[in-house]
């Protein structure tokens, strides 16, 4: 398993956020978590990525307990995250912020093998290159030189995705990344997920969009008040009872 929590916990208060929460994300498979507002994925995103401690249980990455790293050091070690609200450098260009990750990155980017390119001692030319090559897989490249401020919604959305993939993830955290787009802008992000898994990237994302985890994801684990409540392909999902009470509605769940 690439990613394995156990037991994971996360307390504010008397009230917990994340209670006990086992899963495991297998290598190269993209793996869905959906609840109503207040079920705490959230707070289990920010527990996978270091920007909260669990005050219960492990997580496990690539074999390695991590509870005890920063954010820093597991964006090193291969987990990306891509925020919901983007928080560009809005005083650099497209280009440039792609750019600046590049330099943060010190291994072989995921599209390298499509350049050809080595990953250690890479000329500016060849780091612009790279930049170039990741803002065309987010079509995106009649963009490079727009600050962020006259990008639309679903632009900075694309190239906050652009920033983490050129950080060289293994593993990519999305959070609700089709809040607020048209249903052709989803229909993108759709096509941009599926086209990562192709390249080998195994996807963790929270959405509230269950087409979208219906079209894109393997395996769906439903969080309610903090607790795993159910978890299995995303046709088991729709049909389990308790997931209907709790998160669907009988309504969607019958199709009307």
């Amino acid at each position: 398993m690439l990613l394995e929590t156990k037991n994971l916990t996360r307390y504010f208060g008397g009230v917990k956020a994340v209670d006990g929460v086992d899963i495991q994300v297998k290598e190269g498979s993209i793996k869905g978590i959906i609840g109503p507002n207040g079920a705490g994925k959230t707070t289990f995103f920010h527990l996978l990525s270091g920007h909260l401690p669990p005050q219960k249980g492990w997580i496990k990455f690539k074999g390695e307990i991590i509870n005890h790293l920063p954010p820093f050091e597991r964006a090193r070690r291969g987990i990306g995250r891509v925020f919901q609200q983007p928080s560009p450098f809005e005083n650099l260009t497209l280009i440039e912020n792609i750019l600046i990750s590049l330099d943060i990155s010190n291994s072989p980017s995921l599209f390298t093998s499509l350049l050809r390119l080595p990953s250690l001692g890479k000329s500016e030319k060849e780091k612009e290159k790279k930049a170039i090559e990741i803002l065309h897989f987010l079509n995106l490249e009649k963009k490079l030189y727009h600050f962020p401020s006259s990008l639309t919604h679903f632009e900075r959305r694309k190239m906050e995705i652009g920033r983490v993939l050129a950080l060289n993830p293994s593993l990519l955290l999305l959070d609700e990344p089709t809040a607020g787009l048209s249903y052709r802008e989803k229909e993108e992000i759709k096509k941009i997920i599926l086209g990562l898994k192709e390249k080998g990237l195994t996807i963790l994302v929270v959405e509230h969009d269950m087409e979208l985890i219906t079209d894109i994801c393997e395996e769906v684990v439903v969080l309610n008040f903090g607790k795993k409540i159910a978890e299995g392909s995303p046709w088991e999902i729709k049909n389990n009872p308790l997931v209907k009470e709790v998160y669907l509605g009988e309504e969607y769940a019958s199709g009307s």
